[in-house]
Order: structure tokens, then sequence, then C-alpha cells
């Protein structure tokens, strides 16, 4: 009788051991990464950070199988001619998408992959990405800001492109934006063969604005109307003849900081 007790005790004992390990493990198993064998990327995990590097895959499109809960997607070097906003459907928990060099300028790039055909991005398709905070667009050939960006975007970089004019309208979305990167999209190696036009006022509207970097533009004035957040403007490489000097708010007590 005794046996028979002390059998059915352990075995109730062992049952909420298990349980109770069970229970523990469990927020574990929701918050894994799980991807199918055929992605062609590699996926690591730090903390909450979830990176999915499909750099030089050859791609020409955005990969199916990507986790859900990726939080970070590198997909430079490949040759992906289309975004649309399916391609990152179900992504939600993205906070940065690096897409540089997929069409990168004849003179820039490398011989035994010319690309002749920039990379076009439909109207919207990073709109549903809610928290994505950076985006890289570098090396694509890009004629224009794409339309339809979140409004939470903190850092836009799309140097070494063919965008030639910006205008107010273009960055009317971005009021957020901490970080703007234009630079190199009409130089001596990505030539344009026009000058570089700015539309007065611009950059006006964004209040958060700290960086803007406009160097190797031809460009021959220095914009307009800056915002009183910015802290860093590079100019350098430009057709800036006259000794200009801009005024910035938020910098030191001179106020003043010469441009190159």
């Amino acid at each position: 009788m005794f046996e028979t007790l002390a059998l059915m005790t352990f075995s109730m004992l062992y049952s909420e051991v298990l349980i109770f390990l069970i229970l523990c493990c469990l927020p574990s198993l929701e918050t894994a990464v799980w991807y199918p064998k055929s992605l062609p990327c590699d996926v690591s995990e730090d903390g909450g950070t979830v990176e999915v590097d499909c750099t030089d895959r050859a791609l020409e499109e955005v990969p199916k199988g990507i986790p859900g809960n990726a939080t970070n997607i590198t997909l430079t070097i490949n040759h992906i001619p289309h975004i649309k906003p399916s391609s990152f459907q179900g992504l939600d928990s993205l906070i940065e998408i690096d897409l540089r060099c997929n069409c990168v300028p004849i003179k820039i790039g490398p011989k035994d992959r010319v690309c002749s055909k920039s990379v076009s991005i439909d109207n919207g398709s990073f709109w549903h990405l809610t928290n994505l905070k950076s985006l890289y667009l570098d090396g694509n050939q890009l004629f224009s800001i794409p339309r339809g960006l979140p409004p939470g975007l903190t850092l836009l970089s799309l140097e070494v492109n063919h965008i030639h004019t910006i205008l107010k309208e273009n960055l009317s979305e971005l009021t957020n934006i901490e970080y703007l990167y234009f630079g190199q999209n009409c130089y001596y190696r990505n030539p344009c063969n026009v000058s570089y036009e700015i539309e007065s006022g611009a950059f006006a509207h964004l209040e958060n604005l700290s960086l803007l970097s406009l160097k190797s533009n031809n460009l021959s004035y220095v914009p307009g109307k800056l915002p009183s957040s910015l802290k860093e403007l590079y100019l350098y490489n430009n057709n800036i003849k006259e000794d200009q000097r801009v005024c910035f708010p938020a910098a030191d007590e001179k106020g003043y900081q010469p441009i190159n």
C-alpha cells in the first residue's frame, strides 16, 4: 500500500514538474526564429534583433520565407529590379532595410555586372512597415524619391542614384526624418550633365533633421531655409563658388559653420 502511495505521489510530482518546464519554455518557443532551409540568406539572432543577410546572392526578387519577426534585412549587391507592396508583406517587425547596389550606375558598378535599367519602386511599397526606421536605397539608379514612405522613418539614404531635383512635396511624408543622404547623384563618375536643383524651403518643414548630405552633386548654391534642428551639412565636391556661410541655430555659440 505504501509503495503504491509513493508511486502515485512521485507520478504527480513528475507531472507537475513537466508542466512547469513546458510553461517556462513556451515564451522561448514563441520567439524562436523559424525559416525554411530553402531561404538563400543567413539568419542570426541577438537578443531582440533578428538579422537576415542576403548579400550578393544573385537574387531577382525579395526571397520568400523570411522569418516574420525579422528586424533587419540586407539585400545588397543583387539584381532585384522591382519593389512592390507585397515584397515585404508580413514583415511588420522590420526596423532596417538595406537595398543598396541592386543597379549601380554604369561608370561606378562592376564591368561584369552592368545594369542599364533602374530599380523601380511602387508607390507605398514600404508604407505598411510602421516600425521601419532606416532605409538604404543607394546605388539603384533611382530618378526620384520613392513615394509612400512610412512616417516613422528616421534615416533615408539615396546616394549614387540619378536624383537631380528635390522638391518640398517629395519630402512631405518624412515628418520624423533625422538623417538624409543625397550625395553623389551628379558628379564625374555618375554624370548627369544638368545643374542639381533644390527648391527653396524643401527641407524647412523637417523639424527633426539633424544631418543632410548633398556632397558631389554639381550644386552651385547653398540650399535656402534649412531647419533650425540641422547640425551637420555636407556640401563638399560641388560647384559653390562664392564664400557662403550657413547659419545653424542649433550649432555652437558662434552659430556659423563654413561650407567646404
